[in-house]
Order: structure tokens, then sequence, then C-alpha cells
């Protein structure tokens, strides 16, 4: 009993770490239309300007990409479409990501969740 009592606390834990910090995810992508949806699973409204979007090497901040159904600040539980994107439709294994930024650098933050 006390192992699964044990058990269950951890994964509290690490559910609640997971969720604390992956508040912003990709839903869907869909690379022969160039579109990816975004949604916020967080319990407040979130800025994503700052966030930047890696496909095939490539980081632009989504603040300079196409977002369908809204601004850059998603409400919770909404979703947002990135159009105009190129994304690799031949290779497998290709990389398509969200990162918060760095400290104003310019650059994305891979130790950032």
């Amino acid at each position: 009993m006390k192992k699964t009592l044990q058990s269950l606390l951890m994964l509290v834990i690490i559910l609640t770490a997971y969720t604390s910090q992956a508040q912003i995810r990709m839903t869907l992508v869909d690379p022969v239309n160039g579109m990816v949806w975004v949604k916020n699973f967080s319990s407040t409204n979130v800025d994503i300007a700052g966030y930047r979007f890696c496909a095939n090497g490539t980081y632009p901040a989504l603040s300079s990409l196409t977002l369908t159904g809204g601004g850059t600040v998603i409400a919770a539980g909404t979703t947002r479409l990135i159009t105009g994107l190129t994304l690799d439709v031949v290779s497998t294994g290709s990389d398509v990501a969200l990162y918060l930024p760095n400290a104003g650098g310019g650059s994305a933050e891979f130790s950032n969740p």
C-alpha cells in the first residue's frame, strides 16, 4: 500500500510539473498545406508573440507568422492556426517544435520546454 501511495504521489508531482510548463502545444501539423495548430492548455491567457517555431532548421518568431483566429494572445483553452509555413513533406524525421526565446538574444533556448 505504501509503494502504491508513493507511486501515485510521484505521478501527481510529475504531471503537475509537466502541465505547468507545457501550456502551449502543437495539436496538429499539416505539412502539405503548411499549417500548424497551436493550443493553450493553461487556465490563463498566454502571449505567444515571442515563441519560436522550429521547422527545417529555421526559428521564426510566431509574431512574424500568419496566425488565424486572433492575435498572438491565446485565451485559455483556445487554438490558433499558423499558416504560410514551409514544412518538409519529403524527409521523415524533420524537426517541428515550439521554443521559448532566451533573454532577448533572439535565438531559441533549447533548455526551456
